[in-house]
Order: structure tokens, then C-alpha cells, then sequence
């Protein structure tokens, strides 16, 4: 049971909250485009990457360090997580800030800010690359291989949870923001729907995405390294980047296979370079 509790529960929480939004009426002006691109970054995470990562992380264990298959086995549960989960969402803080930092990575996570709303149907919404380059899922593969597939799942499962709670357009966190002490004290110890929104949001005259609030699950690599932001549970008035260019789907999903349309886009060349007549 515990191999699969991971995704039984993302999905139990995403599908709640995908069902409280409807409810509210928050799908009644939704893009079909941003749905389509939504569903199947989805799918293609859940049935072919992140199965593809594993059984290649797996690969790579036993045939380089063959000494290290199951070397961790007999580490205790509490202290496996531990392993897994701060060092995994360390490296997705500089992963994810660097995503947004340099341009060519950049154009691997794109995609994820093209949504101008937030739902938890952009929980899980990236061009292909992001993820097959993503460090966090490679240790989870290889830990995995190593004896610490127990640890990895529930690691997993804090992350995924949390994932989707922070893009979801449901204000949960907001009692928080009654209680001084709590407030203070967990927004800058984890993420949450309010720090995240104002990292998908766009600000000023300029237009310019915030380059803030990139911690994953835990907040306090923002704290450390001087990139939080406390929005105080006020919502951005807009959301997703400057310039909205019209990508198509498979751009969005599958660039550089497939080119963008649109030439003022940068999925429109498959180039990674900066380029002055593209957005960024």
C-alpha cells in the first residue's frame, strides 16, 4: 500500500480541490488550450517520465555503483525522510531559481507561468525538459535503488501535497493571517498558497516576473537566501507572464519538437539563447 500512497493521496487532495473550484465556479471561463496543456503535462509526468526516471536511476545504481543496491535498507523510516525530503527540496530551490534566473532554463519552465490563473489544474504543469532535468526526482530514483523507497514515497507524497495545495485557487491559508504568531512562523518555514501566488504573479509597469518565492515545501531556503516575499495574504491582481504570447499545445508541452506560431515567442526558435525580440 504504502508503494502507492503517494499518489492515491495527491490525487484524493487534487481531485477535492479541483471539485471545491468547480463548485465555486471557477472552470466557467477556463481556456480548453490551458486545460489540454494542464491534463497532459499530467499524464506524461505520472505515465512516462517519472516512471522513465526511476527505472533509469535504477539502471545507473546497479551498473555503476552496484555496492550501493539496497546498501540503506535497514535505515530507520523517520530518519530516511529526513534524507530525502530536505536535501530533494534544497535542490529544487536552486533548481527552480535558476529556472528563472537563466534563459535557458528558463525556456524548460515556462510553461508552468503561461496559466493566468491559479488552480490546481497547474500543479503539475511543465514542458517535458523541466522534469527529465529535474535533480530532486533523479535522487528519488536513486535513493530509491538504494533501499529508501519508503522514504522517498512519503517524501513525495509532503511535496506533491503540498504542490498542489499552493497553486490550488482556494484560499485555505488565510486564517492563518488571523493569528499573528502562527502567520510569522509558518510562512517562513513553508510555502504557502499566498507566498506562492505572488511568485506566479505579475507586478509592476515592467511586467516582470518576481524573481521570489521559489521554495518548493519548505519556505525557509527563501529566508535564508534573501528571496522571500510576504504578500500577507493579499492576492496579485494578475497572473502569468508578460506579453502573453499565443502558444500553441504542443509548444507549450513538447518544445523544441514542436515550434510556437507566434514569433514573438520564444518557443517560435529552438534555440536557448537569449534573444532581444522574444519575451522572457
Amino acid at each position: 500500500m504504502i508503494a502507492h500512497l503517494d499518489t492515491i493521496s495527491v490525487t484524493a487532495i487534487f481531485v477535492l480541490l479541483g471539485v471545491i473550484e468547480i463548485l465555486a465556479g471557477f472552470y466557467q471561463k477556463w481556456n480548453r488550450k490551458d486545460l489540454a496543456v494542464d491534463l497532459i503535462s499530467i499524464a506524461q509526468l505520472a505515465l512516462v517520465i517519472k516512471p522513465g526516471i526511476i527505472f533509469m536511476g535504477g539502471l545507473i545504481i546497479s551498473s555503476l555503483f552496484p555496492n550501493l543496491v539496497m546498501q540503506f535498507a535497514s535505515t530507520p523510516l523517520l530518519i530516511g525522510v529526513f534524507l530525502v525530503l530536505v536535501p530533494g527540496d534544497f535542490m529544487h530551490y536552486w533548481y527552480h531559481r535558476k529556472g528563472h534566473e537563466w534563459q535557458w532554463l528558463w525556456r524548460m519552465h515556462r510553461t508552468h507561468h503561461t496559466s493566468s490563473t491559479m488552480s490546481v489544474m497547474i500543479s503539475f504543469r511543465e514542458n517535458w525538459q523541466w522534469y527529465v532535468c529535474m535533480p530532486e526526482l533523479w535522487y528519488g530514483a536513486f535513493m530509491t535503488s538504494m533501499g529508501m523507497g519508503e522514504a522517498v514515497v512519503i517524501s513525495t507524497l509532503v511535496t506533491g501535497v503540498g504542490n498542489v495545495l499552493n497553486h490550488t485557487s482556494v484560499s485555505w491559508d488565510k486564517i492563518l493571517y488571523r493569528i499573528p504568531i502562527l502567520r510569522y512562523i509558518l510562512e517562513r518555514l513553508i510555502q504557502l498558497p499566498s507566498t506562492h501566488r505572488a511568485h506566479h504573479a505579475v507586478f509592476g509597469p515592467d511586467g516582470k516576473i518576481p524573481m521570489e518565492n521559489f521554495g518548493q515545501f519548505f519556505f525557509i531556503w527563501d529566508t535564508i537566501f534573501g528571496t522571500a516575499r510576504f504578500p500577507r495574504g493579499n492576492d496579485p491582481i494578475e497572473y502569468g507572464i508578460p506579453n502573453q504570447p499565443k502558444d500553441n499545445i504542443a509548444s507549450q508541452l513538447w518544445w523544441p519538437f514542436f515550434l510556437s506560431k507566434d514569433k514573438n515567442s520564444i518557443y517560435a526558435k529552438r534555440s536557448y539563447k537569449s534573444d532581444s525580440s522574444s519575451t522572457f
